[in-house]
């Protein structure tokens, strides 16, 4: 492909993620209230918009969470689910706002929200147990990471087909079959993405550069947030759930797996742990309550607002 020919398609991908509406304010609000420690029920109550609250409810009541009573307002919703499960809706809810989902067309939406839920959640976990700060930017980022993906695959479905295509023909790597076709990667478009979004700086590099941490600047921090994504990627291929139903019979299994990753994190990276020592046994506990949580959140996302609507 000539140079000018390829720059032209980039300018093409741009102008397509220029006519996407941006983050809400609210989400980033909600994200910014959280990570106070004094934050409050009715603090995080007055952030939430009207039809987020509505959809909140909607996740709340659904069967998923096993609730005894039915959740009538936001603040109950807020103290059953807990502040971190609310942010971590809020912002899985107004993303698949803003990438609608399309039922035909090669690209496969429920999957994508699946993995990318799951990804986010377990790259929490493994940063929670491993000592590593600012977990809501660990949740943001890994859930957000392969928005190239979607931009792709809902605005550009013919060049999904042969970015597959060659993807199997040749046996090249996702990235590189994309580079050919697109002249730019997922990554880098997700990255053009965050900018319009207003995201800071940290974040769109690892969007960017999640592929390629050599290119972090050598920033320990970025660097092992880094890790920790492509870390909870390769988990998540690993275990291929088929649907979120069936992740519940490998909860014992998972369980054991992250444990055996945090170890290798804590004896290899180095990473920081708080208050003195960790103990194996109380990892596996903890673990095994909030990999519970994800998949009932993951399961309630999936089931509210997008399989009743591909179907």
């Amino acid at each position: 492909m000539l140079v000018k020919e390829r720059n032209e398609k980039t300018k093409r991908i741009i102008d397509k993620i220029e006519g996407l509406p941006v983050l809400p304010l609210t989400v980033k609000e909600i994200i910014s209230l959280t990570a106070k420690a004094d934050c409050t029920v009715d603090q995080i109550a007055e952030a939430i918009d009207p039809s987020l609250a509505i959809k909140i409810l909607q996740v709340a009541n659904s069967p998923y969470y096993r609730r005894y009573t039915k959740v009538k307002n936001l603040e109950h919703a807020i103290s059953l689910l807990g502040f971190n499960v609310v942010r971590d809706l809020a912002l899985g809810i107004s993303l698949i706002k803003i990438f609608p989902p399309h039922k035909r067309g090669p690209f496969d939406y429920e999957r994508f929200w699946q993995h990318s839920l799951l990804i986010a959640g377990i790259s929490k976990i493994l940063a929670k147990a491993s000592g590593f700060h600012e977990l809501g930017k660990v949740y943001t980022v890994s859930l957000i990471h392969n928005m190239g993906k979607i931009v792709i695959g809902l605005f550009m479905p013919d060049s999904l087909l042969k970015i597959n295509a060659l993807k199997k023909q040749r046996g090249l790597r996702n990235s590189e079959a994309e580079k050919i076709v697109l002249g730019m990667t997922h990554a880098e478009i997700g990255g053009d993405l965050a900018k319009k979004w207003k995201l800071p700086e940290d974040l769109i590099k690892i969007i960017k550069y999640h592929n390629q941490p050599e290119f972090l600047d050598e920033d320990p921090d970025l660097i092992k947030l880094c890790q920790l994504i492509n870390c909870s990627t390769r988990i998540v291929k690993e275990y291929n759930f088929p649907n979120t139903k069936e992740m519940i019979k490998t909860l014992d299994q998972l369980c054991e797996r992250l444990v055996s990753v945090i170890k290798e994190m804590v004896k290899i990276k180095e990473v920081v742990k708080k208050e003195g020592k960790i103990i194996v046994k109380d990892w596996k506990t903890k673990i095994h309550s909030e990999l519970e949580e994800l998949f009932q959140t993951v399961e309630g996302i999936i089931s509210v607002f997008i399989s009743r609507k591909l179907n």
